[in-house]
Parts: structure tokens; sequence; C-alpha cells
């Protein structure tokens, strides 16, 4: 019996060995397809700020492409660059056929430089890519910017230390993650462990052909030439195995001393406890299974359907991966959009299942083109017939018809809204006149109908904000809202708001969702 048993511990050994291989597999998949979707947007939000940057300093811009040797223009585009973006590492400029007018790095501009300016000048389209320098690696992010009748482009260069950040902390444990270029043999643009500069100083810049077949996930970085694969560290599968072989060797030896007296009990005890780790290994993946489908299908039913509102700002903060706040939005038609601000009771998945059918109604509504009342009783009949009587959701609901500058504002439970005009100030006021939606029947819909005039806004949030709180356990108020509107430059109450509270709350533990939004009255071409 002994010598029948000590091959299966063995092969159990390998089998855990493979079980484990297989899970990183599977982590590393779903961390690289993380890592990869968070440089993607660090790369999307560099060129959308480097093109803020341009068009709010265009008329610098055409005044240096004028006068290329004025110091104190030059002076000022490097300190408004480093203010905007205080990483970056140079700025260069060039005219729309790719000659330079403004070169920062002192003619050591490389020539992979020169072939992506020229890249973005004839497809305007600019991936991204280390760039080697004797000053420093780095990448660029351009821009076009015209000024009357100049016409350029602007490149700004940051440093990779980022990108390094990002690969260390998305990559699991006991595994390494390298940015590389494929079409270039495998070359390595970035790992977790440092740039290209610091892997020169190794002298390993290519992976290797036994560490390409290595790789246990690999996927495509979006706006670059890149991407990310997912190597096992050696050092770790080594300890790992050391420790299931040490494992596996200390049960067989437990086992050949026990078996002698109690074979039988252990044998059966052995048995129960392989079921139950099976039992419960297959429980946790259901779990597992079940949080990502109702996750999936909470995004495809609410955020993913809706559709851009130009002037719309919105910020939201949730406690946990499902969010009890919602932000609906239909605006297919500029002139006339709709606009749902919700707050289910409690936090977690059991608030964010009411956003589905909730989600359902609106945009069904929104696609008819309703009215605010028809869209209010569709909403609270739905909410009434699929909630249980504990679940409800305080709302503010907006019809807007821009083109006759008429909204349509119904609050049913949610903090008073605020209509501020084109100066920041507030003019009028929307505060709940309806019990929230799905807790009781309604005979009819209360609304308000507002005029607006260009430049007037409204400014809606959950009670997350009101009752955030201070280290003294003080809460924020509509006192803190109104004060932070009042303190606002221009129209920068959206940003006043948020900064408001990040600063009231300090390191205070956030105890309810947080939704804010900014949503302007007019077209932007209006004002």
């Amino acid at each position: 019996m002994i010598l029948v048993m000590l091959p299966v511990f063995f092969i159990f050994s390998q089998l855990r060995i493979q079980d484990y291989l297989a899970t990183q597999s599977q982590v590393a998949a779903s961390a690289t397809s993380n890592a990869a979707e968070i440089i993607s947007r660090f790369i999307a939000e560099k060129q959308r700020l480097v093109h803020v940057f341009a068009h709010e300093h265009i008329d610098l811009l055409g005044r240096i492409k004028q006068h290329p040797n004025n110091e104190q223009l030059i002076k000022q585009l490097n300190d408004k660059t480093r203010l905007f973006f205080p990483e970056h590492f140079a700025v260069t400029l060039a005219d729309t056929r790719g000659d330079l007018i403004l070169d920062d790095f002192d003619g050591f501009i490389g020539e992979i430089c020169r072939a992506d300016l020229h890249e973005y000048v004839k497809h305007d389209q600019l991936r991204a890519r280390i760039h080697p320098n004797p000053f420093a690696y780095h990448f660029d992010v351009a821009a076009e910017w015209t000024a009357n009748d100049n016409q350029g482009f602007i490149l700004i260069s940051f440093r990779p230390q980022t990108l390094t950040r990002i690969l260390d902390a998305t990559r699991p444990e006991q595994q390494k993650f390298y940015l590389i270029i494929k079409d270039q043999d495998y070359l390595i643009e970035s790992s977790n462990l440092g740039d290209r500069g610091k892997l020169l100083d190794q002298g390993n810049l290519h992976l290797t052909a036994e560490e390409q077949q290595q790789i246990i996930a690999e996927l495509p970085v979006a706006n670059s030439y890149w991407h990310i694969v997912a190597l096992p560290d050696r050092n770790s599968l080594g300890i790992v195995k050391n420790k299931i072989y040490m494992q596996t060797t200390l049960v067989a030896g437990l086992f050949v001393a026990v078996v002698l007296v109690l074979w039988l009990p252990l044998h059966r005890h052995e048995k129960q406890k392989r079921e139950m780790a099976q039992a419960l290994q297959e429980k946790n993946s259901i779990l597992e299974l079940e949080n990502d489908l109702a996750l999936n299908v909470y995004d495809r039913i609410t955020r993913n359907n809706n559709e851009s509102i130009s002037g719309l700002k919105v910020h939201t903060d949730s406690m946990s991966t499902f969010s009890g706040d919602l932000m609906l939005s239909y605006g297919r038609d500029e002139n006339r959009f709709y606009f749902l601000l919700g707050d289910f009771t409690g936090h977690g998945l059991g608030a964010a299942l009411g956003a589905i059918p909730l989600a359902d109604v609106f945009f069904s509504k929104a696609k008819q083109q309703a009215g605010i009342e028809d869209l209010v009783r569709s909403c609270n009949e739905k909410l009434l017939e699929v909630l249980p009587t504990e679940r409800f959701c305080c709302a503010l609901i907006i019809v807007c018809d821009r083109a006759a500058q008429t909204t349509y504002l119904c609050n049913a439970g949610l903090p008073e809204a605020k209509i501020i005009d084109d100066k920041g100030q507030i003019k009028g006021r929307c505060r709940s006149s309806m019990p929230p939606l799905g807790s009781l029947r309604i005979p009819s819909v209360d609304f308000e109908q507002i005029d607006t005039l260009p430049g007037d806004a409204i400014i809606g949030y959950t009670d997350g904000i009101t009752e955030t709180r201070a280290p003294n356990n003080e809460m924020f108020g509509e006192r803190g809202v109104i004060e932070a509107i009042n303190k606002a430059a221009g129209r920068r109450v959206f940003e006043s708001i948020l900064e408001a509270v990040d600063t009231f709350s300090g390191n205070t533990r956030q105890r309810d969702d947080v939704s804010l939004f900014q949503l302007s009255c007019c077209r932007l071409d209006e004002h």
C-alpha cells in the first residue's frame, strides 16, 4: 500500500504545480488587460491634454513660428509648458511639413523622433514608443495648432518612468511585465524593473528566444507600438515548486508513519479534506464568475448605453465595485437631451441591481422623446414593480430643450439642484418635491420648468456630497456646497465643489457613494 501511494503523492504534487501555472496564466491575462487599458488611457489623456495646451496657447505658438529666435517667447512657452506639464522632458515645434521650428534637444533630436513627427504630419496619428536620446529616454505626444494663417505641430516629450510604475503596480506577484515592440525583434521598451535606459546598463534590450517561449500573457496597447507581455519569475517558480515538493514529502512521511495503525481513518479524512478544498475552490470560482457577469451586465445596460452630451461634466466615486449612484444620459439630438442622477438605498450589488430596470425604462422613453411627466411616471412604476418595499431611488431627472432654451426638472428625494448663471452665481434652485422613485404610487408628477440663458448650467449631486464628514465628524452639508460655489473662480464651480469636499474630508473614511455633475443648458457654441 505504501509503495502504491508514494507515486500518488508525486502525481499530486505535479497537479498542484500545473494548477499553480494555470492560475498564474489566468491572473496574468487579467493583469495584462488591466495594464494595457491603464497605459492606453494614460497615453490618450496625455494626447488630450497636449491638444488642450496647444489650443489655450495658440497665439504664443503662432508668434514663435514667426519669430523662432525670440528668446523671450521661447521662455514663455517653456514656462507655460512646465506649469501645465510639470513632468515633461522637452517641447518641440514643427511646421506643417514636419520641419523643426523649435528644437528643445539642442540639435540632438533623433531619427525616431523625426520619423514619428512626419508620421503625425502625414497621417494625423502618433503612436507612442520610447525614443533614445543622449539626455534621456522619452516618448512624444503631438498636437496640431492653427493661429490665423499660421499652422504647425507641437510635440511634448515625457520620460517613461510612469510606464514603469504602471507595470510594477499592475503586475501580480511572482511575475514580470515587459513593454515590447514585437516588430523589432521583441525590443524591450520598459519593464516593471525600469525603462530601456536602465535595461541598457544590464545589456539586455531584447527578449531571448527562451523568454519568448515563456510568455504566459500578451496584449497590444492601443495608441502605441507596444505589446504588454507577462513572464513568470523563475526564482518564484522554483520556490513554489520546492514548497510543493516539501509539503508533499512531509505529507507522504506522515502518511507512512500513521498508515500502519490508522490507515482507514486517515484515508477517509484525506478524502474529505480534498473534497472540501475542491468544493470551496469551485464555490469561490462560481462567485467570482457571477460577480464578473453581474458587473458586465450592469455596465452594458447602464454605462455603455449612455450617450455623450456636450457641456456635461460628471464625477463618481463609489465605495465598492458596484455603486448605488447612477448617471444616465441620452443626447442623440444635441438640442434635446435627457439626464438622470439616481441614488439607490444601500450600497454595493444590492443597490446597483435597481439600476438595470431603471436604465431600461429611461433609455426606452428617451428614444421616444417622451415628456418629463411620462418619463418620471414610467420610472416610478417600473421600480415599484420590481424592487422590494425597502428599496427605492432618490433621483433628479432633467429634460432639456436647448433650442427652446427651456429645461424641465423633477427632483424626487435628492439634495436641491442649483441653477447657476454665466458668472457662476446661483440664480435658482430645484428642491425635492416628490417621494423617491419606487417608494409610493404618485397621482401626479411635480416638476419645474425653467427658461435658461446662454451660459446657464445645472449643478446636481447625491447626499454623498452633503453627508461627507470631516475628521471631527462635522458634515459638509448644503452650506459647504454653497460656499464652494461662491468661492469658485468664474465657471470653475464643478471643480471648486470637488476640491472643497476633498479638503473638508481630509483622511476620513468614505461612508457613501459620491456623485456630482454640471450640465450646460445651452449648446457650447452659444456662449
